[in-house]
């Protein structure tokens, strides 16, 4: 990304509402609103779960390791 160019970060936390229409998802809570293009969302999903997979193992591999150094 250029310096020029700064791009904002939504962070959605806790999401407190979903629903569809359209052609979109909508994913909303208390301070933010996202919309996302269901085809482009199904087609990049494959790609969304492996990167989730892949960091929920690592935190759960960390917490582990924290967990047998405390005991």
């Amino acid at each position: 990304m250029s310096k020029e160019k700064k791009q904002k970060t939504m962070y959605l936390h806790d999401t407190e509402t979903i629903w569809t229409q359209d052609g979109e998802l909508h994913l909303m809570n208390e301070n933010n609103y996202l919309v996302m293009n269901i085809r482009n969302l199904y087609f990049d999903l494959d790609h969304i779960i492996y990167l989730t997979k892949k960091e929920f193992n690592k935190q759960v591999k960390q917490q582990n390791k924290r967990i047998k150094k405390e005991s």
